[in-house]
């Protein structure tokens, strides 16, 4: 799963290369949000209440709801609480955690570019299918 957060002037000045710059950008945005659900982790997540805008607005489920959950719980290695949280969240988990090691490939060797390109790609779709399935699972789960 890609996520570039770093503007792009920033990221300029490391290279000028555009294939260096997706890669370090994907690479340090992955850090980044690391990072931050560590510093999340560290606070007192559980204090804050749970608020869902799309559920507020739409009364139906988020796919997304319990994600940073289950990504804190993950942290701690309490797997079978991450999945009640939201089942996708080790598969983001993993998917964040993967691109470290392909960015760091593609940029010590840019021919592998296009394979790590594909792969990404592939991840991502993959996090898509599985959370909208597991929301037409919530969903189906309230109607009936």
């Amino acid at each position: 799963m890609e996520v570039s957060i770093i503007p792009r002037f920033l990221i300029k000045k490391i290279t000028d290369n555009d294939i260096q710059q997706i890669n370090w950008n994907i690479l340090i945005s992955t850090i980044l949000i690391l990072i931050v659900l560590i510093f999340i982790k560290i606070s007192t997540i559980n204090s804050i209440p749970h608020f869902c805008l799309f559920n507020k607005l739409t009364g139906l489920p988020c796919p997304a709801c319990g994600i940073i959950r289950s990504l804190l719980c993950l942290y701690d290695f309490k797997i079978m609480e991450s999945l009640k949280y939201n089942p996708n969240g080790l598969m983001i988990f993993s998917f964040f955690i993967l691109q470290i090691p392909m960015r760091i490939i593609v940029l010590c060797s840019e021919i592998h570019f296009h394979l790590i390109e594909k792969i990404s790609r592939i991840m991502s779709r993959l996090v898509i299918v599985t959370l909208l399935i597991y929301w037409i699972f919530q969903i189906i789960n309230i109607k009936f």
